[in-house]
């Protein structure tokens, strides 16, 4: 559990990284952080589903989580970075600090 928490603690402040990027239009930038910042997400929901599949509830729906995902990288499709920021920051981020206060 310890090691679930530090790492959707990692993938938080990659978030924060990213988004402030992108809020400032500093796009290479953000798209070189997003790199960082898409590797930490897979590994942080592999953990997640893994900790779910071992019979933990975490408090959310597995349903909005890949819901999130898709409309972020439907986002990240059209190069919508705005659009993508604020999938990351307002809902994927409080997804994230939702699931620490529960584990």
């Amino acid at each position: 559990m310890r090691e679930l928490k530090d790492i959707i603690k990692e993938s938080i402040q990659s978030i924060n990284q990213t988004t402030e990027l992108f809020y400032q239009q500093k796009t290479k930038e953000g798209y070189e952080q997003l790199e960082n910042t898409l590797i930490l997400l897979s590994n942080t929901m592999n953990s997640v589903f893994s900790y779910i599949k071992e019979g933990n509830d975490i408090g959310i729906n597995e349903n909005e989580l890949v819901q999130l995902l898709s409309d972020a990288m439907n986002a990240m499709e059209k190069k919508d970075i705005i659009l993508l920021s604020d999938i990351l920051q307002y809902e994927l981020k409080e997804l994230f600090e939702n699931i620490l206060q529960v584990i």
